[in-house]
C-alpha cells in the first residue's frame, strides 16, 4: 500500500488591475509507490511498486487580459525519482533490478520542464487564438537513464457566435492541431515498462458546433 507524505504551497499576485502572476511548489515522499508499465507482448499496463519515491515540483503561472486581449503563460519544472523494485519484479530484467535497487532512476512520466502559452483576441462575435505546448522530453533508455528530444507543438482555433433570435446562440468552432505538422516522439518505446512507441498527433483539423444553454 502507497503511503504519501505531501507538501504544497503557493501564492497568486494581482500585478495589475491585467495581470496575475502565481508561483506554486510543492514535495511528496511515497513508500511503497506504485507506478504502471506496459510489460510483454500484450501492451497493456500492469503495476508494481517502488520501495520509495521521491517527487517535487515548482510552477509559474501568468495570466494578462486587456479589452479583447488575453494571453497565457505557464512554465513547470519538476522530476520524479525511484528506489528499489519491490513487487512485480519479474517483469524486469536482472540487470534493470540490480541497478534500480542501488540507484535512484527516473519514473517514465519524470519531465523536468513543460510549458504552455497562448494569446486570444475578440473582434465583436469572433474570437481567434493560438496556443502552444512544450515538452522537454519523457526518460528512456535502460532504467530511464536517458531522455527524449523536446518538442513544440502549435496550434490555432476561430470562435464565431452566431445569434439565432428567439433560438438563442450557437456557436462555430474550428481548430488546427499541430499546425507546423511537426514530428516528435513521446516514447520511443524504451525505459521502464515502456515496449511500444508513441507519437504526437499529426496536423488535423477539426470543427464543431455548441449551443449554450442557460438556466
Amino acid at each position: 500500500m502507497q503511503r504519501d507524505h505531501y507538501f504544497d504551497a503557493g501564492v497568486v499576485q494581482q500585478v495589475t488591475h491585467n495581470l496575475n502572476i502565481g508561483v506554486d511548489s510543492f514535495y511528496r515522499y511515497s513508500r511503497q509507490l506504485i507506478d504502471e508499465g506496459q510489460f510483454g507482448q500484450a501492451v497493456i499496463f500492469t503495476p508494481f511498486n517502488y520501495s520509495q519515491g521521491r517527487l517535487w515540483g515548482v510552477e509559474l503561472s501568468s495570466a494578462y487580459h486587456h479589452g479583447p486581449w488575453n494571453t497565457y503563460l505557464n512554465v513547470s519544472r519538476g522530476q520524479e525519482q525511484a528506489l528499489k523494485v519491490t513487487s512485480g519484479e519479474y517483469n524486469f530484467n536482472q540487470a534493470e533490478l540490480n541497478y534500480i535497487a542501488n540507484n535512484s532512476v527516473y519514473t517514465d512520466h519524470s519531465q523536468r520542464v513543460t510549458g504552455a502559452a497562448g494569446v486570444s483576441y475578440r473582434f465583436h462575435d469572433t474570437t481567434l487564438g493560438i496556443d502552444s505546448i512544450y515538452q522537454d522530453g519523457l526518460r528512456s533508455g535502460f532504467a530511464n537513464t536517458d531522455k527524449l528530444t523536446p518538442y513544440l507543438q502549435l496550434d490555432l482555433s476561430a470562435t464565431q457566435a452566431l445569434h439565432l433570435g428567439g433560438f438563442g446562440e450557437l456557436d462555430l468552432r474550428a481548430a488546427v492541431l499541430n499546425v507546423l505538422d511537426r514530428q516528435y516522439e513521446i516514447r520511443d518505446g524504451s525505459g521502464i515498462g515502456v515496449f511500444a512507441p508513441q507519437y504526437g498527433p499529426r496536423v488535423g483539423a477539426y470543427f464543431g458546433i455548441a449551443k449554450p444553454f442557460r438556466l
